[in-house]
C-alpha cells in the first residue's frame, strides 16, 4: 500500500488540488509570521496548532484529488483526517486563551476532555474501519465516505465549533462598549462564524450534493484571527515579559552579574552608555567593565552594605568624560546566599553641568566670571581671622565708576556689558601683576577682586604692609582705569572713585569694612572723583543722612506717604493678565520720590520693615479683593517679603490676618522670596513655606538663578513659581550662556511641576525665546510698567479675560498696556 502511495504513476494534475495546496501554505505562512512576530502573544501558539491542523487537511485532501486510484485516495483521506481529527480541540484551545480571564474558569476541563476525545479518534482512524470506509466520486472529485465513528466525529465537530462561536459570542457581549477588548470580540466573533461555514464540507455525507468551501472560509477565518492578533496583542503578563519590558524601558543602564562576577544580563540603556554591543558585554568579568569600578564595590554587597547613589566619573570609549550615578543591590536566594548582583548606573552628566554652572553662578559674577558678593563676604571673613590670628595687615578698596550711567545710557546696555567686563580684567590684572602684593596663605588668605553688582567693584589686600603700598596699587588701579577702552567703533574713557578701610582701625568685621570703605568712595567722588580717600571718621554725612532718613521713614506710614503700585504678569499662552506684583512706592513731601533701593534695605536694617510690610500685605490684599469684587478676575497678587519679615515668629498671622480682613482667598495670594533668604536657614524655612502653603497661600521663589541653591532643598521646599531673574533674560536672545542657563531653570522647574515667570522681558525677542522653550507666563517693561491701583483697575474694566495685547503705549501718568477685544 504504501509502495503504491509513494509512486508518482498514482497521481494525475488537479485544478482543485492547486488551490487546496495554495490555501494550506498562505495559513500555514500567516500562523507560522504571526507566532514568530507576536511571540509575546497568548493566541500565537493555539492559533498556529489550528492552521497546522488545518494545512494538514487542505494538503492530504490536494494530494486525494490528485490520486489515480480509491485506494490511494482513501489512504490520503485518512491522512487528513489526522489533521482534522484536531481542529475542534486547537479551536476550542484558541477560544480558550482569547476569553481568558474574562469571567471564564471552566474551559481548562473542557479543552483537557476535548483532547482525549480528540486523541481518541485519532486512534480509531487508523485502527478502525469503521471511521473512513473509503471514498467515492463527486462531481467536483473524491469524497470520504463515513462509518458510524466518522459520524459521531461530526457532531463532537460541530458541538466544539458552536462552542467556540458561543463563547466569542457571550465575551463580546459581556465587554465594555467602546473599548478595544469590545472590538476585538466583534471580530473574533465574526470570525468563529465564517470559519463554522466551513462544517457544510461534511454536508455531502448525508445526501447534500453541495461544493465544499471550507477552505475558503478557513482562509478567511486565519485572516481575521491574524489581523487581530497583531493589531490588539493579546500579550500574557507573565512575570518575565513585564520585567523584560520594563528592563527595556528603564532610562538607567542595568546590568546584573552572577555570583562570580560574570555579566549575565543587560538592557539597551547599557549598550548606549557604554557604546557597545550586547555581545561584547555578556560573559565579561566584572573587573574588565569600567576599569574594574564595579568590582569595588562588590565586597561592599557582598557583607550586606548597602550601595546608594555613588558619583563616579567615567571615561567613556570616545574620551568623553561621564558622570554616573550609582546604585547596587544584591539577589539572594531562601537561605540568604548572594546568588547575583545588580547594578543601576544613572548618566547624571547633564545634572552635574547644571549645578556646576549654578555654583559657579552662586559664587561668581556672571557678567565679569569675577567672585561676587557672596565670594566675596566669605573669602573676606577668612582674610579677617588669618589677620586676627597673625596681625597681618588686611585693606578693602571700593571701586565704583565714574559717570558709567551715562555710557550705559547712551551706548546701550551692551556696551555698558562690554565696559564692566574690560574694567573687570585690568583690575584683575592689577592684582596679578602687581608686586607689592603679599604670597597666599595655606589658609586661602589672599587679595582678589570682585564685582559687587552695578559697577561697583571691591578688592582685598592681603597682607599689604603699609599705606605707602595701599597706594601705590590704588594709583595703579586708576591708571590702568585711565587708559581708553574700545566698545565696537566707539573709543571711551572712564574713572573711578576708590573708597578704602583697613583692618582693625575702620572696621573689625565684613560688614564694617564693606560701609566704610563705601563712605570713604562717596567721599572721593564728592573729591572731584578719578580719586582714592581713606576712610576717616569725620565721614559722617553719610551717616546723618541715613538718620535723617529713617526719621523720616519712620513717620511715612502715619502720613500716609507710602503707596503700592501693581506690574502686569501675562499669560502668552492666551495673552491673558494673571496677576500682578505689589511694589511699595515712597513720596516724601520734601525729598520726593524715594528710591526703594535706599529706603527698603534701611527699613530692613531698622526693623521698620516689619509694620511696613504688615501694611503692604493688608493694602494688597485688600485691592485685590475690590478687584474681585467688581468682577474683574480672578487674580493672583504677588507680595515680595523681606528676610526679616520672613524670619518674624507672627508671619502666619500677619498673613492670615491680611487675608481675613480682606476676604480675599487665600489661593489669590502669592508669598515673593528670594532665593539666598530661604537657603540661609533652609531647615526652617522649610517649615515656614510649609505653614503658609496649608494656608492655601501660594510660594514664589524670586530672582531664582543668581543665589545657589542646593537641588535637593529645592524639590523640599512647597514651592508653587520660580520667577527667572532678569540678568538672564536682557541678554536671553543673544547669549548662548543666559539661553542655557534659562533653559536649564525651565526645564527644571517642568521636571518639579513648578510654574515659571520670566521677569524682565522687554523686547519681542526675549518673549518669543521664552515662549519657544516652554515658558509663557512674564512680566516686564514690554507688558507694563509698575502703574497705580486706579490704571490697574481700569485695564482689568476692558476686560482681563478676553483681552489681546497690541501694544504698549505712554501717557503722562506712565506707561500702560493698551488691549483689543478677541
Amino acid at each position: 500500500m504504501l509502495e503504491q502511495v509513494l509512486q508518482i504513476q498514482s497521481y494525475t494534475f488537479d485544478s482543485d488540488a492547486m488551490s487546496m495546496f495554495g490555501t494550506a501554505a498562505l495559513i500555514l505562512f500567516m500562523s507560522a509570521i504571526t507566532l514568530t512576530h507576536e511571540r509575546a502573544s497568548r493566541v500565537a501558539t493555539p492559533l498556529f496548532l489550528l492552521a497546522l491542523s488545518t494545512s494538514v487537511w487542505l494538503s492530504s485532501f490536494g494530494i486525494m484529488y490528485c490520486a489515480n486510484s480509491a485506494t490511494v485516495a482513501t489512504w490520503w483521506a485518512k491522512v487528513a483526517h489526522a489533521g482534522i481529527v484536531f481542529i475542534p480541540t486547537s479551536a476550542l484551545f484558541f477560544a480558550a486563551r482569547v476569553v481568558r480571564g474574562e469571567s471564564y474558569r471552566n474551559l481548562g476541563r473542557a479543552l483537557s476532555f476535548s483532547v482525549l476525545v480528540s486523541a481518541m479518534y485519532l486512534v480509531l482512524l487508523f485502527t478502525s474501519s469503521d471511521f473512513v470506509l473509503g471514498v467515492e466520486q463527486r462531481w467536483w472529485g473524491p469524497y470520504p465516505r463515513y462509518g458510524a465513528i466518522g459520524s459521531t466525529f461530526v457532531v463532537f465537530l460541530a458541538l466544539l465549533v458552536g462552542t467556540c462561536v458561543l463563547l466569542f459570542w457571550s465575551c463580546y457581549r459581556r465587554s465594555p462598549v467602546i473599548t478595544a477588548m469590545h472590538r476585538r470580540s466583534k471580530l473574533f466573533f465574526f470570525a468563529s462564524v465564517v470559519g463554522s461555514v466551513s462544517i457544510v464540507d461534511f454536508l455531502p455525507m448525508y445526501g447534500f450534493d453541495i461544493y465544499p468551501i471550507g477552505r475558503v472560509t478557513m482562509l478567511c477565518l486565519f485572516a481575521i484571527t491574524t489581523y487581530v492578533t497583531w493589531r490588539y496583542r493579546l500579550v500574557d503578563l507573565t512575570p518575565s515579559f513585564v520585567g523584560q519590558q520594563i528592563t527595556e524601558t528603564m532610562t538607567d543602564a542595568l546590568i546584573v552579574m552572577d555570583r562570580d562576577g560574570v555579566v549575565q544580563l543587560i538592557n539597551s540603556e547599557t549598550n548606549r552608555l557604554l557604546g557597545a554591543q550586547e555581545s561584547e558585554l555578556m560573559g565579561q568579568s566584572i573587573t574588565e567593565l569600567f576599569d574594574g569600578l564595579l568590582s569595588v564595590h562588590l565586597q561592599r554587597l557582598a557583607g550586606g552594605e548597602a550601595v546608594r547613589d555613588v558619583e563616579h566619573v567615567l571615561k567613556m570609549g570616545c574620551g568623553k568624560p561621564v558622570t554616573i550615578s550609582l546604585n547596587a543591590s544584591v539577589m539572594r536566594d531562601r537561605y540568604r546566599n548572594p546568588v547575583a548582583f545588580v547594578y543601576n548606573l544613572r548618566d547624571i552628566s547633564h545634572r552635574k553641568q547644571a549645578e556646576d554652572r549654578i555654583r559657579q553662578l552662586a559664587y561668581h559674577d556672571d557678567l565679569t566670571d569675577l567672585p561676587n558678593r557672596v565670594q566675596f563676604n566669605e573669602q573676606l571673613e577668612i582674610c579677617l581671622q588669618v589677620a586676627a590670628a597673625e596681625g597681618r595687615p588686611v585693606t578693602t578698596l571700593f571701586l565704583d565708576l565714574d559717570r558709567f550711567k551715562r555710557i550705559n545710557d547712551t551706548l546701550g546696555h551692551s556696551a555698558g556689558d562690554e565696559l564692566l567686563r574690560q574694567v573687570a580684567e585690568r583690575l584683575r590684572r592689577c592684582i596679578r601683576e602687581s608686586d607689592l602684593l603679599g604670597s597666599s596663605h595655606p589658609s586661602g588668605a589672599s587679595s582678589f577682586v570682585a564685582r559687587l553688582g552695578g559697577d561697583e567693584f571691591i578688592i582685598c589686600l592681603f597682607d599689604v604692609n603699609d599705606d605707602e603700598a595701599v597706594a601705590a596699587v590704588s594709583k595703579r588701579m586708576l591708571k590702568s582705569l585711565a587708559e581708553p577702552f574700545q566698545l565696537d567703533q566707539h573709543e571711551v574713557f572712564v574713572s573711578g572713585s576708590i573708597g578704602i578701610s583697613r583692618y582693625p582701625q575702620d572696621g573689625a568685621d565684613v560688614q564694617s569694612l564693606l560701609k566704610n570703605a563705601d563712605t570713604a568712595m562717596y567721599h572721593a567722588k564728592e573729591s572731584g572723583r578719578d580719586n582714592f580717600q581713606y576712610y576717616d571718621t569725620s565721614m559722617n554725612a553719610t551717616a546723618m543722612e541715613r538718620l535723617a532718613l529713617e526719621a523720616d521713614l519712620r513717620k511715612a506710614l502715619e502720613r500716609n506717604e507710602l503707596s503700592l503700585v501693581y506690574q502686569p504678569q501675562i499669560d502668552q499662552e492666551n495673552e491673558r493678565i494673571i496677576g500682578a506684583e505689589a511694589l511699595l512706592r515712597w513720596k516724601h513731601p520734601v525729598r520726593g520720590n524715594v528710591s526703594p533701593g535706599d529706603f527698603i534695605p534701611l527699613a530692613e536694617e531698622t526693623g521698620l520693615i516689619a509694620p511696613i510690610g504688615a501694611w503692604v500685605l493688608q493694602q494688597a490684599c485688600k485691592q485685590t479683593a475690590e478687584w474681585r469684587e467688581q468682577g474683574l478676575g480672578e487674580l493672583t497678587i504677588a507680595v515680595n517679603l523681606s528676610e526679616r519679615q520672613f524670619r518674624r515668629d507672627n508671619l502666619l498671622k500677619v498673613v492670615a490676618k491680611a487675608l481675613q480682613d480682606s476676604g480675599l482667598p487665600a489661593s489669590n495670594l502669592d508669598i515673593e522670596l528670594t532665593e539666598s533668604m530661604l537657603m540661609r536657614k533652609a531647615s526652617s524655612a522649610i517649615e515656614t513655606l510649609k505653614s503658609l502653603k496649608m494656608m492655601g497661600v501660594k510660594i514664589s521663589v524670586d530672582d531664582f538663578g543668581t543665589g545657589y541653591s542646593s537641588l535637593s532643598y529645592l524639590k523640599r521646599f512647597p514651592i508653587d513659581v520660580l520667577k527667572v531673574d532678569e540678568s538672564f533674560i536682557r541678554d536671553v536672545a543673544s547669549s548662548t550662556d543666559d539661553a542655557a542657563i534659562t533653559n536649564a531653570i525651565i526645564a527644571m522647574a517642568r521636571s518639579l511641576n513648578i510654574d515659571v515667570i520670566a521677569e524682565g522681558v522687554e523686547t519681542p525677542a526675549q518673549r518669543d525665546f521664552l515662549i519657544e522653550h516652554g515658558c509663557t507666563k512674564m512680566q516686564g517693561y514690554m507688558f507694563g510698567r509698575p502703574m497705580s491701583a486706579d490704571h490697574f483697575g481700569s485695564l482689568l474694566r476692558k476686560g482681563p479675560h478676553t483681552e489681546t495685547i497690541r501694544q504698549l503705549e505712554t501717557s503722562e501718568t506712565g506707561t500702560v498696556l493698551s488691549f483689543s477685544r478677541s
